[in-house]
């Protein structure tokens, strides 16, 4: 993630880059690990044990198109915000339905206040739509996850969950299958790797290499387990979570598309020429 983002400028200290129109995406993938070309050692897993990740810099020049100029709130309220980055920040591991990523959100502080907060926190994520009047809750829909103090989760996740009417015990064993799927064809894709480089020198595709003779080491580096913590790091949902999460997207889903139902409703005309309130001919409004 370092280094990506110091290639993009968007680490702390590293040189700005400039991104024509801000044609930049906040989604980052890993590189292809087929495609790198270790010539004098075999194929390390640790390329096939990186995940995709989404950046949430919510300070940086790159989401000035979508702050619209705004300034941002702070979390505790100060009256004259000046809201800065205070560093790298952390990373969040979120379970999607096609697997693991991360969501990689800044450091910010208040000059004002001199007080610490992180860009993916869900309190000041909810001060958002009430500092952007003019676009209401388009700045934290970005962000791709549901987020809770201690955890988060995709909202694919959720949106599988009400598309299929499965139960969260269902959900559960459906991501945890999905999950160590993905594991295990990264598993084959990194011993294959091993495989074909062993191929090339035993001259099986017509011509023998000599990069056997230039390793010190010949022997594959483990890949791990799935819940290794130096490796692949997988995780894992409980049902209990996924209801608690369920409760309480609901209730926000209920709040938010029934507020803007009635204000568009309260501001749409009747095709039959009345007031839409007491319109006879529109039963369904």
């Amino acid at each position: 993630m370092k280094t990506d983002l110091e290639t993009l400028g968007l680490w702390p200290g590293s040189s700005p880059v400039r991104h024509l129109m801000n044609m930049l995406s906040l989604w980052r993938y890993p590189p292809q690990p087929e495609l790198i070309d270790s010539i004098s050692d075999l194929p390390s897993p640790k390329y096939h044990q990186l995940h995709p990740y989404f950046i949430w810099k919510p300070e940086h020049a790159i989401t000035d198109r979508v702050r619209n100029n705004g300034v941002l709130p702070c979390l505790y309220g100060c009256p004259n915000p000046q809201v800065v980055s205070s560093g790298a920040g952390r990373p969040r591991v979120i379970l999607g339905t096609s697997g693991q990523y991360y969501i990689f959100a800044s450091r910010l502080t208040g000059k004002v206040c001199k007080k610490y907060w992180h860009a993916d926190k869900p309190q000041w994520l909810e001060k958002l739509p009430q500092w952007l009047e003019k676009l209401p809750q388009r700045f934290s829909n970005i962000v791709p996850v549901f987020l809770t103090h201690k955890k988060a989760v995709c909202k694919c996740v959720l949106d599988e969950m009400r598309r299929s009417g499965r139960s969260p015990e269902d959900t559960s064993k459906q991501l945890t299958e999905a999950l160590n799927l993905k594991y295990e064809r990264a598993h084959l894709a990194y011993l294959l790797c091993v495989q074909n480089v062993r191929d090339a020198e035993a001259g099986v595709y017509g011509q023998r290499t000599i990069t056997g003779f230039l390793r010190q080491e010949d022997t594959p580096a483990p890949c791990g387990g799935y819940s290794d913590g130096d490796g692949w790091c997988g995780v894992s949902v409980s049902s209990l979570y996924l209801v608690q999460v369920e409760e309480l997207l609901t209730l926000l889903l209920q709040g938010a598309f029934g507020q803007a139902l009635r204000s568009a409703l309260s501001s749409a005309s009747c095709p039959f020429g009345r007031s839409t309130p007491a319109c006879s001919l529109c039963p369904g409004l």
